[in-house]
């Protein structure tokens, strides 16, 4: 099984995920993936790893890259980062 854990709460498996919604799937880290069963991992950016299925590695990261503005994190992540500290904490602190 190919699986991305979310949190350590779960595993994601992005291959079920992409053929269930017949589209692409991009599981985004700041860390690189422990699990040696992530042969899809790919480094796309310093700091940065990306997992994909129902892409090509080099599609999945011309889509990160181009979704990049202000940090590593693509521009989607950052602003979900940014509002989930908001809700959990009342502030963000920068990380994203």
């Amino acid at each position: 099984m190919l699986g991305v854990t979310l949190a350590g709460l779960a595993v994601v498996d992005p291959v079920e995920i992409a053929a269930s919604v017949a589209l692409p799937v991009l599981i985004v880290n700041r860390r690189a993936p422990r699990n040696e069963r992530l042969p899809s991992a790919l480094q796309v950016a310093p700091g940065l790893y990306v997992a994909a299925a129902g892409i090509s590695v080099a599609e999945a990261a011309c889509l990160v890259r181009q979704a990049r503005r202000k940090s590593v994190l693509p521009e989607p992540l950052r602003i979900a980062h940014l509002t989930a500290a908001v809700f959990a904490r009342g502030e963000s602190r920068g990380r994203a």
